[in-house]
């Protein structure tokens, strides 16, 4: 298979490890916004917020299980990435 028809984790996903352990502690702050906005949602207006919330934080939570996942099969040997797997599926 030409690697031109392979992704690239790095430009489609995160472009490191470091970036990956960033977005993962933003998390709490995103799950407080949402929780913010439910605790909130009686009107139209609110209601859209907690749907902006929850995307940012499906996304995130996409991004960081994408980028973990497809590693952890990439780099079979190397646990650092199963290690990430475990934390993304302990927040879910």
């Amino acid at each position: 298979m030409k690697l031109t028809n392979t992704w690239n984790l790095k430009r489609d996903l995160l472009p490191s490890d470091t970036a990956w352990e960033k977005l993962y502690n933003r998390l709490d702050n995103k799950l407080k916004k949402v929780n913010h906005w439910k605790s909130r949602a009686k009107n139209s207006k609110n209601v859209l917020s907690l749907f902006i919330a929850e995307e940012k934080l499906d996304r995130d939570l996409t991004r960081l299980y994408s980028y973990a996942s497809l590693n952890a099969d990439l780099k079979n040997t190397n646990t650092k990435y199963k290690y990430f797997v475990s934390k993304i599926n302990k927040r879910h």
